[in-house]
């Protein structure tokens, strides 16, 4: 299996710290052909606090707004029950755990079947924003829509490869 590449220097048994949220990444198919997408080291999903009030491992500790049930309902306080208060405040725990980014080769339908040469990260980003802008610039930049080297077949939902103009 292809390792990660970045600065020459295999990256792939590396862990990523806090600071490194994801990257942008070029990977090379021994066809000749090329990707360019984005791939985060981390994910994090909501879950409902534990019943003992613990915080998980590597979690922050959030308020939510839930729907009341019956029993809640029949039992707020008389200025809630004049507000006609019908929702509550309730813990939540956003884990964070690392994304199975070591072996990833990409997602694009495109790319399926095709035997991998070379896994290049190009840019390590600190946020989900600047992941994506990041993104997009390198596609932008290498005229991925146009240019046949690469399978990209579409920039932000927005620009489609058949939709653009081939022309200098």
């Amino acid at each position: 299996m292809a390792k990660w590449w970045y600065n020459g220097m295999e990256l792939s048994n590396k862990a990523p710290n806090n600071t490194m949220w994801g990257f942008i990444y070029v990977i090379e198919y021994t066809n000749g052909k090329k990707y360019i997408g984005k791939k985060q080291f981390w994910s994090e999903s909501t879950t409902p606090a534990l019943k003992n009030g613990e915080i998980r491992p590597n979690s922050t500790r959030i308020q939510k707004r839930k729907a009341m049930d019956t029993d809640d309902l029949a039992n707020r306080t008389p200025a809630q029950a004049k507000k006609n208060v019908k929702t509550k405040l309730v813990p939540f725990d956003i884990v964070t755990k690392e994304n199975n980014w070591r072996k990833y080769i990409g997602s694009s339908k495109l790319t399926k079947g095709m035997t991998v040469k070379k896994k290049t990260i190009i840019e390590i980003c600190s946020d989900k924003i600047n992941l994506t802008y990041c993104e997009q610039k390198y596609l932008m930049r290498k005229d991925v829509l146009i240019d046949d080297v690469y399978l990209n077949d579409c920039i932000g939902g927005k620009f489609y490869a058949g939709k653009i103009v081939k022309g200098k």
